[in-house]
């Protein structure tokens, strides 16, 4: 797995996430249990962020897809853990973490921001102290710029 840290600025243009029902297993990746929404592939995922509200002790994590502007926002409470073989543990906080390693045995290109990369090796989940569709418009951007082929040079 990879770790990206892109700057946050103001965003022109705003990605809010999309809200998963549940995430729930599917062959070969998950379901986000979403009417229209057929199952993805770990394949699919370019970016996992995992965040606390500010407000709340609630944890949530966001699934960025390659070619998809807006993440897929869960609260970790809603993933069916036991869907995903071993990702199951003793809490919530080490389950999420489970997940994720799976997720990155199924695609290892799979990429983390900073704070998700401390928390999958112990930290607590950060708490993000800015807007939420701030934070996901500049993680989809600076996806969006890590897949833009090189500009050709004269």
């Amino acid at each position: 797995m990879r770790v990206i840290a892109p700057p946050l600025r103001p965003a022109d243009v705003a990605y809010g996430p999309i809200r998963a029902n549940r995430i729930s297993g599917a062959p070969q990746g998950f379901d986000v249990n979403r009417i229209g929404t057929p199952p993805i592939r770990f394949e699919a995922l370019a970016l996992v962020c995992v965040y606390q509200a500010a407000e709340s002790d609630k944890i949530f994590i966001l699934l960025f897809l390659k070619g998809q502007k807006r993440p897929y926002q869960c609260d970790a409470n809603r993933i069916v853990f036991s869907d995903f073989a071993g990702a199951r543990a003793t809490g919530l906080k080490a389950s999420l973490r489970q997940f994720i390693h799976y997720a990155g045995q199924h695609h290892p290109a799979l990429r983390l921001d900073r704070r998700t990369a401390e928390f999958i090796r112990g930290r607590p989940p950060a708490i993000l102290e800015i807007d939420l569709t701030r934070f996901t418009t500049t993680m989809a951007k600076a996806l969006e710029s890590m897949a833009a082929p090189p500009a050709a040079s004269i």
